[in-house]
C-alpha cells in the first residue's frame, strides 16, 4: 500500500500501516548488488528463519499442536491458529498437509525486494498512521524515527507487548 500511495498518490487518501516490513535503506541497496538476494538469504535473520520453518504435517491437528505456543504463534489465541491452519495449509498429495507458501519461497521474498519504500514515503501526500510492534518488529526504532523525520505529521506509535504479528496479538489496537 505504501508503494502504491507513493506511485499513484491520487488513488490513496490515507495510509494505516500495521507492523510494515520496511527494512533499513542499506538492505535495499544490498539487494541491488550482484548476488545480493542470494547473500541475504544466508544472512538475513527473517529469511534464515523462514527457510528453516517446518513445512509438512500429517494432519491439521498436528499442525495446530506444532504452532500452538511456539515462535511467532506463541501469543496467538487458539482461534487464530485454527484459522491459520485452515487457510495456510494445502494437501500435499500424499495424505498429509504442507504450508501453502513454501518456506523457501517465503525466504526468497524477504530478500528480493528491489523496491524503494523510503522514496515512496517521501512522495506520499496523505495522512499516515503507523503502528510498530515492541518485540521482533520488522521496522526498527531508528527507521521509525527516520519516518517521523520524513513525515513530521505522521502518527507513529509502538504497541507495547506486541510482536510482529501485531494484528493477531493486539486486535484491540
Amino acid at each position: 500500500s505504501l508503494l502504491t500511495a507513493g506511485a499513484r498518490t491520487g488513488l490513496v487518501c490515507g495510509l494505516a500501516l500495521l507492523e510494515p516490513g520496511i527494512l533499513p535503506a542499506a538492505a535495499y541497496a544490498a539487494s541491488q548488488m550482484p548476488l545480493g538476494p542470494t547473500l541475504q538469504r544466508m544472512s538475513m535473520p527473517l529469511a534464515v528463519g523462514a527457510a528453516k520453518r517446518r513445512n509438512s504435517f500429517a494432519s491439521k491437528e498436528e499442525a495446530v499442536a506444532a504452532f500452538t505456543g511456539r515462535g511467532v504463534f506463541s501469543t496467538f489465541p487458539a482461534e487464530f491458529i485454527a484459522d491459520y491452519v485452515e487457510d495456510g495449509l494445502v494437501e500435499d498429495g500424499a495424505g498429509g498437509f504442507k504450508l501453502a507458501c513454501a518456506p523457501r519461497f517465503e525466504a526468497a521474498t524477504y530478500c528480493a525486494q528491489r523496491h524503494d519504500p523510503w522514496g515512496a514515503l517521501r512522495r506520499v501526500t496523505d495522512p499516515l498512521v503507523l503502528l510498530r510492534a515492541e518485540r521482533y518488529s520488522t521496522i526498527s526504532e531508528a527507521a521509525m524515527h527516520r519516518m517521523g523525520a520524513i513525515k513530521a505529521d505522521a502518527r507513529l506509535a509502538t504497541v507495547e507487548g506486541a510482536g510482529h504479528m501485531l494484528p493477531m496479538e493486539r486486535p484491540d489496537r
